[in-house]
């Protein structure tokens, strides 16, 4: 019998069992298969047990919100002085805790994670004694602690204190990492690695090229006064990692040059007539490294070849005076490559009033 018909054969005495495969796979509960479906099943659930809280967890609580805010600053990439600006990355962290009950999340729900030991990683030195960083991480994550890893997609379902970065430059930001965790107690934390193009804070150049610039981190309330939200400084959070401060392009930290501190902002505008009665103050966190400009790189290549360039001018002098073109040609190039420099240097210092 030809194999065709064999096949034509049993796909007919099959087709009421395949039928009936297809109708109860259609009529599967979402949640099923575990590598797809699962996942789209444990976000409705989030969302569900969201809605059914005795409160709308988008409405920002109605007291006063204290905001811990970090800054752990890793790489830097440049800093533009004709810009006054300086590119880099790091942990941007933000945790606060909402006193409203959020038990109803916790309660036989799969997604919630236990920690079973407290966090004990090693750090770069050999051992985690004295680590600052993993102070809060430890505190936070006791052994019983119950939490929920909050993914990208579910954290638009949560309130979140609408602070941004003040000092963001002409290029932005960009997100390479964010994670989410809260906790059975109400503790929210936010921590999000980012790069970003920043502002200089208060650059000056009069010392050039033996200058020292601060690099600066501002995060502040968008819309909100310190009688809604009010930050505070996260000090496990807030500091620089060494490690990658030798790869920086032509600048280095200063010795005790980093600070992180917040500070109450004052509108200038109260001090004009008319605006006394005008109270509102805004809570700022600021992240300062002070840092200086590396002067091997500047003597090595402007300082040194400028100086050759003048000693090759006195060459002329050493040229018989009989031969007149030689002592022309030397000067003359001469002249136009030192001018060259000058314009090319000029062209590469900042525009400021006292340069």
């Amino acid at each position: 019998m030809d194999h065709r018909c064999v096949v034509e054969k049993l796909r007919r005495s099959q087709w009421p069992l395949l039928l009936a495969v297809t109708f109860s796979a259609a009529s599967a509960p979402i949640g099923v298969n575990a590598a797809g479906t699962h996942g789209r099943a444990g976000q409705t659930g989030m969302a569900g047990r969201v809605q059914s809280l005795p409160f709308s967890v988008l409405d920002p609580p109605r007291h006063l919100m204290i905001v811990d805010v970090g800054v752990f600053f890793e790489h830097l990439f440049a800093v533009n002085s004709f810009v006054h600006s300086f590119d880099a990355d790091f942990w941007l962290v933000y945790r606060w805790h909402d006193p409203r009950n959020y038990s109803t999340l916790f309660n036989d729900n799969p997604l919630v994670q236990v920690e079973e030991e407290a966090c004990t990683v090693p750090n770069k030195r050999g051992g985690d004694e004295g680590n600052r960083l993993l102070q809060s991480a430890r505190h936070l994550a006791a052994p019983g602690t119950r939490y929920l890893e909050l993914d990208h997609d579910k954290l638009p379902l949560f309130w979140q204190p609408d602070l941004h970065i003040r000092n963001l430059g002409r290029s932005g930001t960009k997100l390479y990492a964010e994670f989410a965790r809260v906790y059975e107690d109400g503790t929210f934390e936010f921590l999000r690695l980012l790069y970003a193009n920043l502002g200089l804070s208060k650059p000056y150049y009069g010392a050039y090229p033996f200058d020292h610039q601060t690099l600066t981190v501002q995060v502040e309330s968008l819309a909100h006064t310190k009688k809604q939200i009010q930050i505070r400084v996260l000090e496990s959070f807030s500091g620089l990692d060494f490690e990658y401060t030798s790869e920086w392009p032509g600048w280095s930290p200063v010795e005790g040059g980093i600070k992180f501190a917040t500070e109450e902002q004052i509108p200038h505008y109260i001090y004009e007539a008319g605006n006394s009665h005008r109270c509102e103050r805004r809570s700022r966190y600021h992240l300062d490294i002070k840092v200086k400009r590396h002067i091997s790189t500047i003597v090595d290549n402007m300082i040194v070849p400028l100086v050759m360039q003048v000693v090759i001018t006195w060459t002329a002098f050493f040229i018989n005076v009989k031969v007149l073109m030689p002592r022309v040609a030397v000067a003359f190039i001469s002249y136009l490559t030192l001018n060259n420099a000058a314009a090319s240097l000029s062209a590469g210092l900042p525009p400021v009033s006292h340069a």
